[in-house]
């Protein structure tokens, strides 16, 4: 019998490690990296162009930001919202010539990655009194093992007004976890503007065709009457 643990003991920890998921991001991939890297790695000799690393985190953090989607009126002390959103962010990182090693391809390990991140989401939100809402997001980097997380508050300052548009402001935290090697957090900031105007014009076009529909029927039906002209 202990033997047999022994033997099962052994061969878990002679387990190889997992694969990697096809966008997982790797850094330990960029000292290594094959071809010319379109990127200065040590970020000091020359400033003009931004380290690998830095150009990685700046794309990592715009994808996973709170998105100000909704639309800027608040919910009211009684709403609240559940939703199931998706999120496609396009990856600019790659080199400038076609067949270059840029930092994208670089920080995964086969360097032919997508350029572009799937990132399904469910989101909560809550309304609070005085315009302000309350939300949190969580969501899956697809085709990888990390996943993002987040929340926000939203402030309605323009509300409600029929002639004019609503106003929200937004400031949130974004997070990515699962990474052993880059867990990044970034601040978000937005402003949306919103204005309820389709359905409402619609309806008044309909109502003025019902009005004018309606005019001309009673005035045939006056014509043909007894006595009507």
């Amino acid at each position: 019998m202990r033997l047999l643990v022994a033997l099962t003991v052994l061969g878990l920890a002679s387990r190889p490690a997992l694969a990697a998921w096809p966008d997982d991001i790797s850094l330990s991939s960029l000292p290594g990296a094959s071809g010319d890297l379109i990127c200065d790695n040590t970020a000091g000799d020359n400033p003009d162009l931004p380290s690998c690393y830095e150009t990685v985190v700046r794309e990592m953090g715009v994808a996973i930001a709170n998105k100000g989607w909704a639309p800027a009126d608040s919910l009211g002390v009684n709403g609240f919202e559940l939703e199931v959103s998706n999120t496609i962010a396009f990856i600019s990182a790659g080199g400038p010539n076609f067949g270059d090693v840029g930092p994208w391809d670089a920080v995964h390990e086969d360097q032919t990655p997508r350029q572009t991140l799937w990132i399904p989401r469910i989101q909560a939100r809550k309304g609070l009194p005085f315009s302000v809402d309350v939300g949190g997001q969580l969501g899956w980097v697809a085709t990888s093992r990390q996943t993002v997380f987040g929340g926000y508050a939203r402030w309605s300052p323009i509300e409600g007004y029929r002639q004019g548009p609503d106003l929200a402001l937004q400031a949130g935290y974004a997070g990515y976890v699962g990474n052993s090697q880059l867990e990044l957090g970034v601040m978000d900031f937005s402003g949306t503007i919103s204005l309820h105007l389709a359905l409402r014009l619609v309806a008044e076009h309909q109502q003025r065709e019902l009005r004018a529909l309606r005019g001309r029927r009673q005035a045939l039906d006056s014509r043909q009457a007894p006595g009507g002209r």
